[in-house]
């Protein structure tokens, strides 16, 4: 027997058995039928019920929403009107204190009164900016107080007030008490007032609730235990707008956590409709419908006791209760025998099956019972088997896929962050527009250029915004003019925090068949840089340009081969020639031919590459032939290959200097001759006139012994002037030699220690020390200086000797010598504690034979401090003294240079 066969003979047997079962089991169908009849009946009648609820809710939704969009229309249109505006602008003067007359208030309130009238509004409020009351009708309010501040900062107004302000569109309040309304429970329509795109404020409307309410409260076609329940959700508690059937004072009074209200209550809430079986807010079962209204954010229950609704199925599934128990059991006692023989097999063959479609493809069923089911076993195993091979292969085409998915994945998002790198590296954003998704996308690099968080909504207004004011309007009709098909391609400039940006802009715009756009995708260039560089290139030229025309010098700008290509008009003054004669005209035709040679040696250095500029002072001949004396500063401008290939130069007329260095050369040989012959004639008469002088002084004395006893007294004292005198000139002829042998011997200044030359002084000076008792300090590192060292220890001497000289005889004398250290020079100073200098006598003291006390008091010539001056000019430094008066000591300050 084929296999066709043994199937075709196992489903006859099967047919048998299973039309044997029917016949024994025939009183169980007919009892299940009228199970189904009854349980039909009672579906059809829950059904009904909840389709009644159904449309009953929707049309009160409707009846709300139709309520809601009138009100809210004539917000809007009451907001647009004329007479709102001019009542904002007037209370808003009127509230800073600007006069207006009473006829303009008396007018705007009519309006106002005729357009409130129109309506079905409990009171009307205008509210600045700021969330300030300006007007309110009719309860007439306080102007100037701030529903939005204080107690009431946080309110459903208050939210209501700033999302019709953020988002120029009429806002409506869930309801709520409202102080303003004496504790009455008010919805508010919040809707912007708006002149010109310009914000006046909101005009605030009270709606009148007790007509939502009513609509509620109808019980039509709801029979004895219908009821409407409206709700809202408060920061996690629901709250009751109306009266309720179980509780009449339940208007926005109680509250109740929103998970233990009813499952319809906080479905409805939550946004979704539906219809059910459930439980009520007094824990009765009921059949209700709900729904949710989004404009008032509220939700709605039309209820009716289940009891009331279902009590013809529930008496009718009473009475067949009994019949369908006796079938049943009748029914139940025959199949139990009969379905024992099948019913293990087939278990077996379920729990297999259990475990197979549970992922245990192992698993296999058993192989008993009848011949029927035993074949069937043997297929699901077969089915079993192949179905394991496929899972196989299919696991593994998975895995393949999802490490391409994988890989590619990785390829995308490395090419997204390139794209960020590279935009981020050239300074250029792009974004993309999608009307059709409604997105406008920037990227990362555009936020970046535009300063703007990555978390900011786009529009075109927050672009806009980001552009400076002054280019807003060029900005805006480009864009507009793409619209249109124009190309976009514009650089302006956009505000970022405090500064300023250039961008450049470009975009592609992609329109539909009916000419409307559709999609767009642009960049955006940060050209900062690039515009500050370009406006400092043009500055820098100006600036050129105009120093090049007005310059004092002459500016010449030559070939290689010293033709002129541009001269100013001062160089052309200088030589006496036109502008346009001196156009291509060469160097030579204007250079005086004894300086020809030296200038072309300069510009052949500067073509070998020896130098790059040169300066010159050489003649000029002008047309008219004379001779200038000019000072030419000359450079070269060199290609990329470094060949020179234009020449500038500055030149300056110098011919008064040359003339006034010649006359000055002249004067500077004649003072040196006159020097020569003064110092000459000084060592003469110091060195010369001591002999006659001392013979005067030695006869004087040999005539005051031989005729001194026959002298009266004021003979011997004219006698001891005139040896007195001799004595006096002679010390100063002595000192007058001093001072002019300063220099004379031309020695060179060479390095030398400055500590040896103050030792070297301090041994000269040692007897007057000893005798003054005098302390001599030396402070800080003694450094080599460029200097005589027979006229520093002479320097050294004479100003540490003034310093014991004029000494205080109060007190013992303190000399103190130190050095500080500049970048030029080192500066020396000796300190005493002395008797002192007037500062109104610094001026004398370092004049020749200049004495600021008496013989009598302190001996000398006066001539000291004038060789120390005379050292210093031939050592290239300076004196000075500083003193704060009689008896507070004195310091005399020096500089020399240093040593190298």
């Amino acid at each position: 027997m084929s296999r066709n066969d043994r199937s075709a003979e196992d489903g006859k047997r099967l047919l048998v058995r299973l039309m044997s079962a029917f016949l024994l089991l025939s009183a169980l169908p007919l009892a299940g039928l009228a199970g189904l009849h009854l349980l039909a009946f009672e579906q059809s009648l829950r059904e009904t019920t909840l389709l009644n609820l159904s449309s009953i809710a929707d049309k009160k939704v409707d009846q709300i929403d139709a309520y809601l969009n009138e009100r809210l229309t004539d917000s809007r249109v009451l907001a647009m009107a004329t007479a709102t505006r001019e009542a904002m602008r007037t209370s808003a003067g009127l509230a800073q204190g600007r006069s207006t007359s009473d006829s303009a208030v008396a007018s705007f309130r009519a309006d106002l009164q005729a357009l409130f009238d129109a309506g079905d509004y409990e009171d009307l409020m205008l509210v600045d900016t700021s969330g300030n009351l300006l007007f309110s009708f009719p309860r007439e309010a306080d102007p100037g107080t701030n529903p939005f501040s204080g107690q009431d900062g946080d309110t459903q107004l208050a939210r209501a007030y700033r999302e019709a302000i953020a988002l120029s569109e009429g806002q409506t309040t869930p309801a709520a008490l409202h102080t303003a309304s004496d504790g009455q429970p008010v919805i508010l329509l919040v809707s912007p007032v708006l002149a010109a795109g310009q914000l006046l404020g909101t005009l605030v409307l009270r709606l009148d609730l007790d007509n939502l309410i009513a609509v509620a409260s109808d019980t039509t076609s709801l029979g004895q235990t219908g009821e409407t329940v409206l709700a809202q959700a408060d920061q996690g508690q629901a709250l009751y707008i109306g009266p309720l059937r179980h509780r009449q004072d339940a208007a926005l009074h109680p509250r109740m956590a929103l998970e233990r209200t009813p499952p319809t209550t906080q479905a409805a809430l939550e946004g979704t409709h539906g219809s059910g079986l459930t439980w009520d807010y007094a824990l009765n079962e009921v059949a209700a419908a709900w729904r949710h209204l989004p404009a008032l954010g509220w939700g709605m229950v039309v209820k009716m006791d289940a009891q009331e609704a279902l009590a013809p199925a529930r008496r009718l599934r009473d009475d067949s209760l009994t019949t369908l128990a006796l079938f049943l059991l009748l029914a139940g006692t025959a199949a139990f025998w009969f379905g024992r023989s099948l019913s293990h097999p087939i278990q077996r063959l379920a729990a297999a099956t259990r475990r197979i479609a549970a992922g245990d493809l192992g698993e296999r069923a058993a192989i008993a019972g009848c011949r029927e089911l035993r074949g069937l076993a043997t297929s699901f195993n077969r089915m079993a088997d192949r179905l394991a091979e496929e899972q196989t292969r299919l696991e593994e085409r998975v895995t393949e896929r999802t490490r391409a998915l994988r890989e590619s994945q990785s390829r995308y998002e490395e090419s997204e962050r390139n794209l960020e790198r590279a935009q981020k590296v050239a300074r250029i954003g792009s974004w993309h527009l999608d009307l059709a998704g409604h997105r406008l996308e920037w990227s990362e690099e555009t936020y970046r250029i535009f300063g703007v968080d990555a978390r900011t909504p786009l529009s075109y207004e927050v672009f806009l915004k980001c552009v400076h004011p002054d280019d807003r309007a060029s900005v805006d009709a480009a864009w507009r003019a793409t619209l249109k098909g124009a190309e976009y391609a514009i650089d302006h400039r956009i505000l970022v925090g405090d500064g300023t940006k250039w961008v450049r802009e470009q975009a592609e715009l992609l329109f539909d068949t009916e000419g409307r756009l559709w999609a767009g995708i642009g960049t955006v260039q940060d050209i900062t840089a690039q515009v500050m560089t370009d406006q400092a290139l043009r500055a820098s030229e100006e600036r050129l340009r105009s120093i090049f025309e007005r310059a004092n010098a002459g500016i010449a700008f030559t070939d290689r081969e010293g033709n002129l290509i541009k001269v100013n008009a001062c160089f052309a003054k200088l030589v006496e020639y036109r502008l346009e004669e001196l156009r291509g005209m060469n160097f030579a035709c204007f250079t005086h031919p004894d300086d020809l040679a030296i200038e072309v040696g300069l510009l052949d250095e500067i073509e070998e590459g020896a130098r790059d500029e040169y300066r010159l002072e050489k003649r000029y001949l002008t047309k008219s032939g004379k001779l200038l004396w000019v000072d030419i500063a000359a450079s070269a401008v060199r290609d990329q290959r470094g060949t020179p290939i234009n020449f500038v130069g500055l030149v300056v007329d110098i011919t008064e200097r040359k003339r006034a260095e010649q006359a000055l050369a002249e004067q500077h040989e004649q003072l040196a001759r006159s020097n020569a012959e003064l110092e000459q004639c000084a060592y003469i008469a110091s060195h010369d006139l001591r002999q006659p002088l001392r013979m005067v002084n030695s006869y004087v004395q040999l005539l005051q012994r031989r005729l001194d006893p026959h002298l009266d007294e004021e003979t011997r004292q004219m006698m001891g002037f005139v040896t007195e005198g001799a004595v006096r000139m002679d010390q100063m002829l002595v000192s007058l030699l001093e001072y002019s042998r300063v220099g004379r011997m031309d020695e060179p200044l060479a390095p030398i220690e400055s500590r040896g030359a103050i030792e070297e002084a301090l041994r000269f000076l040692g007897p007057a020390i000893a005798e003054a008792q005098a302390e001599i300090r030396l402070e800080g590192d003694w450094p080599r200086v460029l200097a005589n060292r027979n006229e520093l220890t002479r320097l050294f001497q004479n100003l540490i000797g003034n310093a014991i000289k004029y000494r205080a005889r109060e007190r013992r004398p303190l000399v103190t010598l130190s050095v500080a250290s500049n970048a030029e020079f080192w500066q020396f100073c000796v300190e005493d504690n002395g008797i002192g200098i007037d500062p109104t006598q610094f001026e004398h003291l370092f004049k020749l034979f200049q004495r600021l006390h008496g013989r009598e008091t302190y001996e000398g010539t006066g001539i000291g401090l004038a060789v120390c001056r005379k050292i210093l000019d031939r050592h290239g430094g300076r004196i000075w003294v500083e003193s704060r008066g009689a008896g507070r000591g004195s310091r005399f300050r020096f500089t020399l240079q240093r040593a190298g």
